[in-house]
């Protein structure tokens, strides 16, 4: 059944051009570009849904007819268009732009809910310089996310064809005109289609939700064409006795299971006898839960990916495709060597069933197996109240060697993979031959030409959303640099705060324009009217390499707008000339400027010349076209007082600076008109237009309300033709360039005329008094959108610009590519970053790279080392650079891509990074004293690396007493070589270090944990040299510097101490070095005297600010616990030696005991009972951390 829509897509309707040009001049309105953040959004918004997203120019005239099989439709001159019908509650269009794509693999769901009869989804893909002949068959590659296309689904389906937009035949299965085929290689792929009576040169699919019954997922892979005969194979091959397959029937796995009363199993050697008209048979009686099996082996072994079934019917002749009931009885099942490989039920998503082709009641079923198999097998098993009565034809494979879903027998490429084809030519990438031209890349762009998008090669988008922005979205961003300028990006605000909205940048990383050009954007809106408020809510900016240069806005003057007029809405270009060189061009809408949501459309960004025309307006004067006032069409509706038209003359005369005047009076309900006739007629796809202006000067731009009471009409013979309200969204207005007050009004036709008149009808609170200059057409006699006077194609399409010279691919002799296989293009672009020193950075290298096909990236390497630093190249396709511990400055490296494709085209950039000197650092040395317990000599012990148990990320962050100050996380690198024993600099365990503020130590400005070696030297685990223990965010400046361990107490120094980048030395073992107390009597006891050296006071197994050894908070009940307490200690013995990396573990000699020899209960005793200042030597005295708190 054909269903007839009006598509906004309507060939000869969507016809764009550049009309006018903007004057602007320039502005710079803000310092920097803070307001917009463009790299921390990420469009991750549902795709839109709207009518249609294609754009359709002159209707193809070229013959497409190659004779291939299978010939998708697909590739960049293929575009799409979708419907959801109003009613079809949650129905949604996902992927749309996957059916057109190179990759044959990737799909369109068609997602269907609730919906009525004649109400559902549709996907239309359309040639945009082809069609296609009268007796080919049309259709599309579709699966069922649910496994099974049944008859219920197929018969929800239909078919259409189009050619330039107008419906030409449709099918069903209904009408029995519509066919079904499993695609062959992968079972779980169908092709629908029908024989076409009529040429055409687009395909639609319409799924109808209302005879779907339920919920519905629909996957749609391509369309496609082919010639009716010698196509559509479905490559089944029978395993026979007679064949090479040396088939014969398995005993071991055939057979009726168990007591089955009424079963029967019989002719099982028809299944193999060469006959394939003949069966065998499989009866299991209603109620009977048993089953009956029949399998088939072969002397040779199938690889995985080849499909494996049976060819199957209803022996009772009720169904013709089995139900989904019938199915989930039915089981498929693979051996190998008589060992069970694969088991699958035929209801189950990995199986297809279908009709076999040119039959109505035998069904295929099979899998696409993912193991080798030289056994197959069918089981039916019996339900409760289903009897199954099962005729079993044959098993059969389908090979699939190069196991690319395309079977051998339809294989073009037999060792490559069929399913991608990037160029449309039909013929697979794996097996095409080069034909496209390398790459010509310029640094600087001055080309000269008008209208220049910036798209195609090195160009990209970034969009963001502010904060306060609700219910605003960005979507489809990229299609303002896909070459295709009939596409759009959406802008949609909701409701926001000043200065809050969305934006979009456009950046060319391979080219900068210069200054004196004029550079902006083509819009539309959703209304058709981007009326004086959301100009004002308008600012475009320029930047160069990142970096924010000028803006401007039409509050100021300086951005003007003018109409692009073509298409079914209207379109507007806006800009700016520019005063500084620029690469990229970003336009943000401020939310908070405007009253309502709105919802715009950015086509693209361009840049040219000003001296490019910016008019392809022709007045229709008198003396050039014959015109004349038409006074049968020129005058009021009826009798108005306080009304006048006068000086219609001045319409039509030469003279474009004076003209004729309608006036009407406040209340006046009556309407006004002039018209005029001219000699010839003009034809459809003219656009046509007055230029007027508001008499009392008030209104520049003409608001909404004027606007509403303004109509342009069209006759031919004396006949209305079209008649377009200005406010309707067809009509587009904008302001005169170089005029602050006349207003262009203007709509593309598409009915022939010979005479245009303008009708403004009065309103009840408003006098109007409209000045009328003249009539106008602009020409477009290819139809492309594009004004005859600026076309550089005269007889092609000026919209399509895929490698983004300015020249359209209609008329461009080079279109830049690598010259791979398929045309893709591959060009690896440098990339600038800046880093602060000691710190690490991620580049992602690909991003800003030309690549319009998948990469291989794998393939990423470094080619060219860097000088000073080291490098990792990540899976997700980035690469991590650390610079060395003393470099400053810009350091490079060099790397690679490849294409991922059978032959793979590869190229390389280099990565550019400066390394700014922004840290402190610090040579610092400490003792733990817990370490120093039992030791021979002045270095401490390293238990704990030798036991493995220093951890390779600091562990202050897990404990509330330590807070990181802009750092944590701090993270060994290089874990093997560093915790590896190196003598007296061997690990002994992680210190945490503070920088204080010189003017109040109590507050903490950066903290750095590090690794404190066995002679006292801390070292950064950066690099693990010494005295590059380095601070976040920190300059050089006067600090306090505090040393702390999670189970020792912390020090301070005394007095701030000046810092430096170069590693300012502070030794924490010295005697000499005067540290911090909170009291007189703590002076010289800060620290455990070890010898000669001084030492953190061990035995702070609470992590807290003090060592106590009774009473409250005590630090011997953590050891307690820890013990007691020890997942191994299921005796709770006090002597158990609990192994790890503990607090209670005070000696750091990997163990906490709490009674017995070596224990570490003994140590607190011994600190807090020998601490100068408890001079009574009181057990409950609080040795005080001496940290200001």
């Amino acid at each position: 059944m054909a269903r007839f829509y009006t598509y906004l897509q309507i060939w000869s309707g969507l016809f764009l051009f550049s009309l006018l040009t903007i004057i602007a001049a320039p502005l710079q309105a803000y310092s920097n570009s803070g307001l917009f953040d463009w790299n921390t959004y990420t469009d991750c918004s549902a795709p839109s849904e709207k009518l249609t997203s294609s754009f359709a120019f002159l209707p193809p005239t070229v013959l497409e007819n190659d004779s291939l099989c299978n010939d998708a439709l697909s590739g960049t001159q293929f575009t799409t268009s979708t419907i959801i019908d109003p009613l079809c509650v949650g129905c949604q269009i996902i992927g749309e732009s996957n059916a057109v794509n190179a990759n044959l693999s990737d799909y369109t769901t068609l997602l269907l809910l609730v919906s009525p009869l004649l109400e559902g989804v549709e996907l239309g893909v359309a040639n945009t310089q082809e069609y296609y002949p009268a007796g080919n068959r049309a259709g599309f590659v579709v699966s069922s996310s649910a496994g099974i296309l049944d008859a219920t689904v197929l018969g929800a389906l239909t078919i259409s064809t189009y050619r330039n937009g107008v419906f030409q035949e449709s099918a069903t299965i209904v009408n029995a005109l519509l066919d079904a085929q499993v695609l062959a290689g992968d079972a779980s792929k169908q092709r629908i289609g029908f024989v076409t009576s009529y040429d055409f040169d687009e395909i639609r699919l319409f799924a109808d939700g209302g005879l779907v019954g339920a919920a519905l997922s629909l996957r749609v892979y391509y369309a496609f064409e082919e010639p009716a005969e010698g196509c559509g194979a479905s490559c089944v091959e029978a395993l026979t006795s007679s064949s090479i397959y040396n088939a014969s029937i398995s005993g071991a796995n055939s057979g009726l299971d168990g007591l089955c009363i009424g079963c029967s199993l019989s002719g099982t050697g028809n299944l193999i006898d060469g006959d394939t008209t003949n069966f065998a048979n499989i009866s299991i009686p209603i109620g009977v839960l048993s089953s009956g099996s029949i399998s088939v082996s072969s002397s040779s072994v199938f690889p995985a990916g080849h499909e494996a079934g049976f060819i199957v019917r209803d022996a009772d002749g009720l169904l013709g495709l089995l139900d989904a009931t019938v199915l989930g009885q039915i089981r498929i099942r693979t051996y190998l060597g008589g060992v069970l490989q694969e088991s699958n039920l035929a209801s189950a998503t990995i199986v297809t069933a279908s009709l076999l082709e040119g039959t109505t009641d035998l069904n295929r079923i099979s899998f696409k197996t993912s193991g080798s198999f030289d056994e197959i097998s069918i089981t039916v098993s019996g339900l409760a109240l289903l009897g199954l009565n099962l005729d079993v034809f044959y098993a059969f494979i389908v090979p699939d060697s190069d196991n690319d879903g395309i079977a051998d027998c339809a294989d073009q490429c037999p060792l490559g993979d069929d399913l991608i084809d990037s160029d449309s030519d039909g013929i697979p990438d794996a097996c095409d031959e080069v034909t496209c031209t390398p790459i010509s890349i310029e640094l600087e762009e001055d080309n000269g030409i008008c209208n220049d998008a910036i798209n195609g090669l090195g160009t990209y988008a970034e969009s963001t959303i502010t904060s306060l922005c609700i219910l605003c979205s960005v979507l489809d961003k990229d299609n303002t640099v896909d070459g295709d300028l009939g596409n759009y990006a959406d802008l949609n605000l909701g409701v926001s705060a000043l200065l809050e909205g969305v934006g979009l940048r456009v950046t060319d990383s391979l080219h900068y324009y210069p200054a004196g050009n004029e550079v902006g954007f083509v819009l539309g809106a959703s209304t058709g009217l981007i009326d004086a408020s959301i100009l004002g809510a308008i600012t475009i900016a320029t930047y160069r390499d990142g970096v924010f240069l000028e803006s401007a806005t039409t509050v100021n003057g300086l951005l003007e707008s003018t109409a692009v007029y073509g298409g079914p809405l209207a379109r507007f270009r806006i800009g700016f000339e520019t005063t500084q060189d620029f690469d990229a061009v970003s336009i943000f809408i401020d939310g908070g400027l405007l009253s309502a949501s709105v919802n715009l459309q950015v086509y693209y960004a361009y840049e040219q010349p000003t001296s490019c025309p910016g008019e392809c307006i022709q007045s229709l004067t008198d003396a050039s076209d014959g015109a004349e006032i038409i006074g049968a069409r020129t005058g009021f509706s009826g009798f108005c007082v306080f009304c006048g038209i006068s000086n219609t003359s001045n319409v039509i005369d030469t003279d474009t600076t004076n003209y004729g005047e309608i006036e009407i009076g406040l209340g006046v309900l009556v309407t006004g008109s002039i018209s005029l006739e001219v000699d010839n007629s003009y034809p459809a796809g003219t656009v046509t237009g007055f230029v007027i202006e508001d008499d009392s000067g008030l209104l520049g731009l003409l608001d909404a309300q004027v606007l509403g009471q303004i109509t342009i009409n069209t006759y031919l013979g004396g006949a209305l033709q079209e008649s377009v309200p200005a406010s309707g969204g067809l009509l587009g207005i904008s302001l005169l360039p170089g005029s602050s007050s006349l207003n262009v009004l203007a709509f593309t036709t598409t009915a022939a005329f010979d005479e245009v008149q303008i009708s403004v009808a009065g309103l009840l609170n408003l006098a109007l008094d409209l000045n009328i200059y003249h009539a106008f057409v602009v020409l477009d006699s290819d139809g492309d959108g594009v004004g005859d006077c600026l076309d550089q194609c005269e007889n092609g399409n000026d919209l399509l610009d895929s490698d983004g010279d300015g020249i359209p691919d209609f008329c461009d002799d080079v279109n830049a590519c690598e010259c791979d296989i398929a045309g893709d293009c591959l060009l690896a672009v440098d990339n600038y970053a800046t880093m602060e020193e000691l710190d690490s950075i991620i580049v992602a290298v690909l991003p800003n790279d030309i690549i319009n096909t998948p990469v291989d990236t794998s393939t990423l390497a470094v080619i060219a080392d860097p000088e000073f630093g080291e490098y990792n190249i990540l899976p997700d396709g980035t690469i991590q650079y650390w610079p060395d511990s003393a470099f400053i400055g810009v350091d490079s490296f060099q790397y690679i891509i490849c294409t991922d494709e059978v032959n793979p085209v590869c190229d390389s950039a280099w990565v550019f990074i400066t390394v700014e000197a922004l840290y402190v650092r610090l040579n610092l040395q400490v003792y733990l004293q817990g370490s120093m317990l039992g030791s021979p000599d002045t270095l401490m012990l390293d238990d704990l690396r030798a036991a493995g148990l220093v951890p390779i990320v600091e562990p202050y962050s897990d404990l509330a007493e330590f807070v990181p100050v802009q750092s944590g996380g701090e993270i060994i690198k290089n874990p093997l070589e560093l915790l590896a024993d190196h003598g007296e600099e061997s690990v002994v365990d992680w210190v945490f270090v503070e920088l204080r503020d010189a003017t109040d130590s109590t507050m903490v400005v950066a903290t750095r944990a590090g690794l404190v070696l066995r002679n006292g030297q801390v070292i950064d685990v950066y690099d693990g040299e010494p005295g590059l223990l380095w601070f976040g965010s920190t300059t050089p400046d006067s600090y306090f510097v505090s040393v702390r361990h999670r189970n020792h107490l912390g020090v301070m120094t005394a007095q701030a101490i000046l810092m430096d980048s170069l590693g300012t030395n502070i030794d924490f073992t010295d005697p000499n070095l005067d540290l911090w107390e909170d009291f007189p009597n703590y002076d010289g006891f800060e620290q455990a005297v070890i010898g000669s050296r001084m030492a953190l006071w061990a035995g702070n197994t609470n992590s807290n600010d003090g060592v106590v050894y009774a009473g409250q908070s005590n630090d011997k009940d953590p050891i307690y616990n820890e013990v007691i307490f020890a997942p191994g200690n299921l005796l709770m013995l006090e002597t158990y030696q609990y192994f790890g990396y503990h607090l209670g573990d005070v000696a750091l000699d990997s163990k906490s005991i709490l009674a017995g020899q070596g224990n570490d209960v003994d140590h607190i005793f011994n600190n807090v009972d020998g601490f100068g200042p408890n001079f009574l030597r009181l057990q409950t005295f609080i040795m005080r951390q001496q940290l200001p708190e």
